[in-house]
């Protein structure tokens, strides 16, 4: 935030989940990401309740994204090993787990 004007708006997007899932990880999400990849996926409760905190910045808005399925389409037609290893868990069904959040915060 220090290099954001007093008033700026600041856009996130962080892949998400539907509903908190760490204690039963599903075996879907597991064919592509390990445990600790996995423990930065949240949902929106979870990012909610970090940015109430902040003293630097009020919510503008944060939303389940609703293009889902375009942006992991988009993603897994990319040449790279990441997207590659993605696939495995997209094609087993692990999109019913994840989302994409945006968050929209204002420099206070």
């Amino acid at each position: 935030m220090p290099f954001v004007k007093k008033d700026g708006l600041v856009y996130i997007c962080v892949t998400g989940m539907n509903k908190d899932l760490h204690d039963k990880l599903p075996e879907e999400l597991l064919l592509s990401w390990s445990l600790e990849q996995l423990d930065y996926i949240h949902d929106m409760d979870y990012y909610l309740s970090i940015m109430k905190k902040s003293k630097h910045a009020k919510i503008e808005d944060i939303r389940i994204m609703q293009s889902n399925q375009e942006v992991w389409d988009d993603w897994l037609k990319m040449d790279n090993e990441y997207a590659r290893n993605d696939a495995k868990s997209i094609k087993a069904g692990a999109l019913k787990y994840l989302n994409f959040i945006n968050i929209v915060l204002k420099k206070k």
